[in-house]
């Protein structure tokens, strides 16, 4: 196979050409986890992505690390990143496998009535931008919790004058889930039209502690 079909050139020249801003940030090169890899893999993976960059003439500085596990923020440093994405809050840690479904519940409800907020914090010398909902699912059950918790989500943010981050891939499993999303992008816009809500890329927070 072709192995310039796995980088999807295409998605990215047409995101480079948007009209709507964006920001390319770096996601590491093959997506292992940089909590549990030697630094010298790690090391690579950054580098590798920095050298791939370079055909679009981008140089990033922000940093999504493989489902957010992080390690390694000096290695990020010294390679000139600012900013990476903080882990999402999760109301029920680790427990017992008896526990996995309760726990998963508590999570959704967690998420739906308290969704989470917060502002840049400055971590070993990088900016970490805190995650609020990861709004993703194959299931319809999870649609309307996301779509509810999003808006409620927005809403905190702007009374708590603090940063509600929404995260998901560049796919969306369903047409109800695009459809839910869409709905949430346009009530952010409207209130962005009222001077209510401040919408952002990552990089925009780096002088922003």
């Amino acid at each position: 196979m072709d192995e310039r079909l796995w980088y999807g050139l295409d998605i990215v020249e047409k995101i480079i050409k948007s009209k709507v801003e964006h920001e390319v940030a770096c996601h590491s090169f093959s997506h292992i986890d940089f909590s549990k890899c030697s630094r010298s893999i790690a090391l690579k993976e950054i580098r590798k992505c920095k050298d791939a960059m370079k055909h679009y003439g981008i140089t990033p500085i922000t940093f999504i690390f493989p489902k957010n596990e992080i390690g390694y923020l000096d290695l990020l440093r010294q390679e000139g990143f600012k900013i990476f994405r903080l882990k999402k809050r999760k109301f029920c840690n680790r427990s017992p496998k008896y526990f996995l479904y309760s726990c998963a519940l508590a999570n959704r409800i967690g998420e739906l009535m308290f969704p989470t907020t917060g502002n840049p914090i400055l971590v070993d010398g990088l900016v970490g931008i805190p995650l609020s909902i990861y709004f993703q699912s194959p299931y319809n059950m999870d649609v309307l919790r996301m779509q509810i918790a999003a808006i409620r989500g927005i809403n905190r943010a702007i009374k708590r004058k603090e940063i509600f981050h929404i995260t998901m891939h560049d796919y969306l499993e369903t047409d109800l889930l695009l459809n839910s999303f869409l709905k949430v992008l346009s009530y952010a816009v409207k209130l962005r039209v009222q001077s209510k809500l401040d919408i952002r890329t990552m990089h925009n927070y780096k002088g922003h502690i």
